[in-house]
């Protein structure tokens, strides 16, 4: 099994569109793809509470179900 470690020393350099597109990428090639952000700050109020953006993010826009 092999990974990817994408980090980055500040907010808003581009960790998780790298991430989503990196992730979208491999599964069309056939990779069995999953993401996993141990530490996020912040999150938006939708109708279900509390929601990380990020996490919705990669599951539109990185290829994930």
């Amino acid at each position: 099994m092999r990974g990817f470690f994408i980090i980055g020393t500040d907010t808003g350099v581009g960790k998780t569109a790298c991430t989503a597109g990196l992730a979208a990428n491999l599964k069309q090639r056939g990779f069995d793809v999953g993401i996993m952000k141990p530490v996020q700050t912040g999150s938006e109020k939708n109708g279900n509470g509390l929601v990380s953006v990020d996490a919705l993010f990669y599951h539109d826009g990185g290829g994930n179900e």
